[in-house]
């Protein structure tokens, strides 16, 4: 199996004990979070009335990924499917033309149920 980028979505569902999403993530040799993900759960975590409690199984997932940032080549990835998306009207959050940005750069697959990242050009968006 191949390596992957993982989604909010996918890591919240993971942590819920989703069997499918666990499946996945568990048969994956290499897991990639990017920081942007982190990001959204720590704000989810801050959200609710228990956040260091939820914020604790997070960072003992992140501890098995290979966490990435947003480098120069995530840059210009970004760039390019911003303006895409404005051409063809397709709008979709601003962190996930980011986290696709990652994906499409290191030329990997983004786990992820939501299907707007359908709409990137030259994204391979896998579900459970």
């Amino acid at each position: 199996m191949v390596s992957i980028i993982l989604d909010t979505n996918s890591v919240i569902a993971y942590l819920n004990g989703d069997n499918e999403a666990a499946k996945r993530i568990e048969l994956t040799p290499e897991l990639y979070l990017p920081t942007i993900v982190i990001g959204e759960m720590v704000f989810g975590a801050y959200k609710s009335a228990r956040p260091e409690e939820n914020i604790k199984p997070l960072k003992s997932f992140s501890s098995v990924c290979q966490i990435i940032d947003c480098d120069e080549s995530a840059g210009y990835e970004y760039g390019r499917i911003k303006n895409e998306l404005k051409i063809k009207g397709n709008r979709i959050p601003e962190n996930d033309m980011w986290i696709a940005a990652c994906a499409i750069a290191r030329d990997l697959p983004l786990l992820s149920r939501d299907g707007h990242f359908d709409f990137v050009d030259g994204l391979r968006r896998v579900a459970w």
